[in-house]
């Protein structure tokens, strides 16, 4: 299975496996295994914590890095604060797609990559 394919099915919320919309508790939290396939999305908790920071740094750390490192002298207080805000909201609007990238990362090193 293509870790692409893995990808865009947990983004949508879908097991990385069968593609049922199976992945998610609710917006925040994954359920341990798919109900419709059996494959445990928790294989053991912890395994995906280093995917996860991965994305955040990747995300959301690597603009204010790019700002600071490009000099961007020009920037205001108040501008400073816009983005801050802008990014600590993209942060919690996206955490269902994160935890899902993460668990389908996880999971295509696991068991995806050997499939296909």
């Amino acid at each position: 299975m293509k870790l692409s394919t893995c990808i865009k099915r947990a983004i949508l919320g879908c097991c990385p496996n069968c593609g049922k919309k199976t992945l998610r508790k609710n917006k925040f939290q994954i359920n341990d295994i798919c109900s419709d396939c059996g494959i445990k999305f928790v294989e053991k908790p912890g395994d995906d914590w280093a995917f996860l920071l991965l994305l955040d740094r990747a995300v959301f750390i690597f603009p204010i890095i790019a700002i600071y490192y490009l000099s961007i002298d020009t920037i205001t207080v108040f501008t400073a604060v816009i983005i801050g805000v802008f990014f600590m909201i993209s942060f919690i609007i996206f955490t269902p797609q994160r935890l899902g990238v993460s668990k389908a990362i996880e999971y295509w090193i696991r068991i995806g990559r050997k499939n296909g």
